[in-house]
């Protein structure tokens, strides 16, 4: 509304969008207020620059999308800087795309050097964008990797999505360096997008022996920030990934700043370390639903007939399980195994469990009730799976008996394919991730479950025991256990009065 104000006050008003159906509806209202607007005509890569430039003076450059979670519920960073040079140099980047250039079209290079006089002292800032499609393509992955090499002290980093892509395998490399040379290096990382998934720097930096914590709460750790030293910090659009880094529009800002006391760098430094301290924890009670038992050894024919997954919800809400999907891929892009989704209307009460079985009928014939949902038609009163994306996972469910994965994933809402893991369960001889649970004892008719409902860590093997007595729980089971606690409540508020009377 701000923006079609100025506009209508005569202000030059210009906005670049990214291709997707997510902005849609603010685009109608900026182009029915006469805005301006373009947007980068591409699905494949992303417009993901987010900065403000006014009145040719003044820079806002954030990891804010313009979104409301953004605002009020996401982790984000942003620095307000008033510097014509600043300005000068985002304006080019903007007008090059305004002209039709994005992505690996562009072909100038608005990266800078200036220097900010504040408050007595000298703030040096290097300015990078991407993607740059020649010369050194990584350049702004390099960059980020020297400064981290460089440090001495302390490195701190926060990040929505850190991936180990060629690009920017660089600044694992530097990281696991300092770490090496006795610096004290803290990461933090969102959990959506980095907890159980296969191709995460958090599982590299783990194994190198650095302090990582994943982001426990509902909405995102959306940040992309370095600080080394207390004296120079990263922070930007960029995404350490190698889409990021040469496909993407992006930037980054590198800060140089000599007050350790308050300056830009410590503020950063600090941030990143009371997020650390909040969420750091070896084992957890999970915030989102996770897969409790598996049955992937029912017998040994290989078949998968008899298998099936208990997912437990640990949350005090109710969870619509629309966009869930679940299956034995170990590849979120394409896989020779099978993904499937929950029938609409499907719901994973709070508190309670639900189970996945592949045959409704040949779980009835064991456990003598039956499943919520069955992957194969075997029973009409049980509600089926659906299976999804098959021209990228091919296959069927099938777990194997050596080894394998089960990933319980949620799908965005604005677009099918892009999938995020929620939770996953890795055994055996999966590669998946590092420390699978060890299943080396199990015998015929054993289940893995968690060794306690809800409890997690990084690694699938910390919280996973063998189960020689499969427990499956009925769902009326949960709700009569319900019942039995709030009967006892009322009970003792019972006694306290007549014993208080």
């Amino acid at each position: 509304n701000k923006l079609v104000e100025k506009k209508a006050a005569g202000l030059d008003v210009k906005v670049i969008m990214d291709d997707s159906a997510g902005n849609s509806d603010a685009r109608s209202i900026l182009e029915g207020g006469g805005v301006e607007v373009i947007d980068d005509d591409n699905t494949d890569y992303s417009m993901h620059d987010k900065f403000v430039v006014v009145d040719s003076s003044r820079v806002l450059a954030a990891t804010v999308n313009f979104i409301e979670d953004d605002f009020t519920k996401n982790n984000n960073t942003a620095i307000y800087i008033e510097s014509k040079a600043l300005a000068y140099f985002f304006k080019g980047e903007f007008n090059h795309m305004w002209a039709g250039n994005f992505h690996t079209d562009k072909y100038e290079d608005h990266s800078f050097l200036t220097f900010i006089n504040y408050q007595g002292r000298v703030i040096t800032i290097e300015g990078y964008f991407c993607p740059q499609d020649y010369g050194d393509k990584n350049r702004a992955a390099n960059v980020i990797a020297s400064y981290i090499s460089s440090s001495t002290s302390n490195v701190r980093l926060a990040h929505y999505i850190f991936t180990t892509g060629w690009a920017v395998q660089p600044i694992i490399s530097a990281i696991e360096y300092a770490k090496s040379n006795g610096v004290d290096v803290k990461a933090v990382f969102d959990h959506w997008m980095n907890l159980d998934t296969n191709g995460r720097a958090a599982y590299e930096l783990l194994d190198a022996g650095v302090n990582v914590a994943f982001s426990l709460h509902k909405y995102s750790l959306h940040a992309k920030i370095f600080s080394m030293d207390d004296t120079v910090a990263v922070i930007g659009s960029l995404n350490p990934t190698t889409t990021g880094v040469t496909k993407n529009d992006e930037y980054a800002l590198i800060i140089r700043d000599p007050d350790t006391t308050n300056g830009i760098a410590k503020q950063v430094a600090d941030y990143i370390t009371a997020l650390f301290n909040k969420y750091y924890a070896t084992t957890w009670t999970a915030t989102y639903p996770v897969i409790n038992e598996v049955m992937f050894y029912p017998d040994t024919s290989g078949a998968p007939t008899y298998e099936w997954v208990e997912i437990y919800n640990p949350t005090n809400e109710d969870i619509d399980l629309t966009l869930y999907r679940i299956g034995d891929i170990d590849n979120l892009f394409n896989d020779d195994e099978g993904l499937y989704a929950f029938p609409e209307g499907a719901v994973l009460p709070a508190n309670s469990y639900i189970i996945v079985a592949y045959d409704a009928s040949a779980f009835y014939e064991v456990y003598g009730f039956k499943p919520n949902y069955e992957i194969v038609d075997s029973d009409p009163t049980v509600p089926n799976m659906v299976k999804v994306l098959t021209d990228k996972f091919t296959g069927d469910w099938n777990l194997d008996d050596s080894g394998d994965e089960v990933l319980l994933i949620e799908a965005s809402p604005y677009d099918p394919e892009f999938l995020i893991v929620v939770d996953a369960v890795w055994y055996g001889t999966s590669t998946y991730l590092p420390n699978p649970v060890d299943v080396g004892g199990i015998s015929e008719g054993w289940s893995i479950e968690r060794q306690e409902a809800g409890l997690d860590a990084p690694y699938a093997g910390t919280v996973f025991l063998l189960n020689q007595n499969p427990t499956p729980i009925p769902e009326e089971y949960v709700a009569l256990a319900v019942l039995i606690t709030v009967a006892a409540v009322v009970i003792t508020l019972v006694l306290k009065r007549k014993f208080k009377a």
